[in-house]
């Protein structure tokens, strides 16, 4: 139960992003949203992996600037998001995700798998258990959110991109807040 807690929990930013994903266009292809819940899955999932293995060497190094990176990735996407929107005046919006662009997101959204990773190192833990569960419930999530943001996106039109990039935004600010009040 706690390793499908643990799961539940890193999947919600992944939840979230593809939410915004979904929000920016009006006809997601399924072979698109499980491409891009196949990214953020593997990288939760195998961030969990390579936190495991790197242990606690790493931590200290990557603790201190990882909020900072998460920052940054969702805060220019989402500024992206919003100024595509409010450029353009079409009345359908087209899928603009670049592989590069949901590389990028999927990195930025599992930079915490990692140091939950990390911290397994420490226990006495069947790594490939979490991993699973959270490659499984990510994927999962992220297909969800993808098509719950269409919804809401076909409901809201051209306001939906702006909406996206506020929700990648607020993740990124969420992420560096809750970093600034768990620093002694």
């Amino acid at each position: 139960m706690t390793f499908f807690l643990i799961a539940l929990a890193l999947s919600m930013d992944s939840f979230a992003v593809s939410m915004s994903i979904g929000t920016r266009v009006q006809k997601v292809p399924l072979y698109r949203a499980c491409t891009i819940a196949l990214s953020f899955a593997l990288f939760q999932g195998g961030m969990i992996l390579v936190g495991w293995f790197l242990g606690e060497g790493v931590a200290n190094m990557i603790s201190g600037i990882d909020h900072w990176i998460a920052f940054f990735l969702l805060g220019i996407i989402g500024y992206k998001m919003i100024y595509e929107s409010i450029g353009k005046k079409k009345k359908e919006i087209t899928f603009t995700f670049s592989i590069k662009t949901i590389l990028m997101l999927s990195f930025a959204t599992s930079i915490d798998a990692l140091i939950v990773g990390i911290s397994f190192a420490f226990l006495t833990v069947d790594i490939s258990i979490p991993v699973l569960y959270t490659f499984l419930i990510t994927f999962l999530l992220s297909m969800i959110g993808i098509f719950f943001g269409r919804i809401f996106g076909t409901m809201l039109k051209i306001k939906a991109g702006i909406l996206g990039g506020m929700i990648l935004i607020g993740i990124g600010v969420k992420i560096l807040i809750q970093h600034v009040l768990q620093s002694p």
